[in-house]
């Protein structure tokens, strides 16, 4: 066939554009009722019409970080950032992994406007009973310290500056507590550039006595607190003590400001999920607004 025939042909063929890879969301889950138990599944996350499905599980860690390996390499480096998600208390429960975590891909992981290109979840089983999940939080936390700096070191040689930003709701702030003290006492290099506090169950002046040397290691730590949060005041009554996701923080008042920023979402009024709406808790994902101030955030530039 003449290749001028052969041009108009193809000038009629419709275009087909270029199909872009899913958004890579992987997770580990620490599914032992003690945290000595240590029993993993790793896998990653698939979209479907209203949720994420999780997919490809496997007990092998060295088959999943290798994934993560490949994956990295095919990530843009101007779309090289990690994001990494720690739910709270019993938020592994699967109908929540699938509700939540479709909204937060979908808004937050997933979006164009910010430098992340992969999100790892790091989940994790509670105890049952409260105050016994608050000690297997910490230690679980301190568990996952190594594996995610394997990831974290991956990321940076292959893309050394990419960011990498934490994001904790309510008891996973207790998991993240673990996991800084055990990461930086491991790795005196790492630099994270946000970490979200959403409704955390920690106590208000949990900065005074953990995450030592905080303003060497995160760029901006945002505290999100709201007032009226029914779900803390609950378990105020099984623990009592005054918690960050109520009252802010009232301590380290020189980092204030220039490391640590208190956001108060108590008069966020579009709360779209129903559990949400009567626990006051679940702003992070259920409400619009707080959705794109979070995508606002891991969009800025810090200098």
């Amino acid at each position: 066939m003449p290749l001028f025939f052969l041009f108009i042909i193809l000038q009629s063929l419709p275009l087909v554009k270029n199909q872009s890879t899913p958004y890579q969301h992987f997770f580990l889950y620490d599914l032992g009722s003690k945290a000595s138990d240590q029993r993993y599944e790793y896998g990653d996350f698939s979209m479907a019409a209203d949720k994420i499905v999780k997919s490809n599980i496997t007990t092998d860690k060295e088959i999943w970080i290798h994934k993560i390996d490949t994956s990295l390499a095919t990530l843009h480096p101007d779309k090289a950032g990690i994001i990494i998600y720690i739910h709270g208390f019993q938020g592994d429960n699967k109908y929540f992994v699938q509700s939540s975590g479709f909204l937060l891909q979908k808004d937050i992981f997933d979006n164009a406007a910010h430098a992340y290109g992969m999100t790892v979840s790091l989940q994790w089983k509670s105890s049952i009973i409260y105050q016994d999940a608050v000690q297997t939080a910490l230690q679980k936390g301190q568990n996952m310290a190594d594996i995610v700096d394997e990831i974290y070191q991956k990321q940076q040689k292959l893309y050394p500056g990419a960011p990498i930003s934490i994001i904790c709701h309510s008891m996973g702030n207790r998991v993240w507590q673990g996991l800084y003290d055990k990461w930086v006492d491991k790795n005196k290099s790492i630099r994270i550039e946000n970490v979200f506090f959403f409704a955390a169950d920690l106590e208000c002046d949990i900065f005074d006595t953990a995450f030592e040397n905080i303003q060497d290691h995160i760029g901006q730590s945002y505290v999100f607190y709201n007032r009226a949060d029914r779900t803390l005041q609950m378990a105020n009554a099984l623990k009592e003590h005054k918690r960050l996701g109520i009252y802010g923080t009232l301590s380290k008042t020189d980092l204030l400001s220039k490391h640590i920023i208190l956001i108060d979402a108590t008069d966020i009024k579009d709360e779209e999920t129903f559990a949400g709406k009567l626990s006051l808790h679940r702003y992070y994902y259920g409400s619009p607004t707080m959705r794109r101030k979070t995508v606002e955030i891991l969009s800025a530039k810090q200098h």
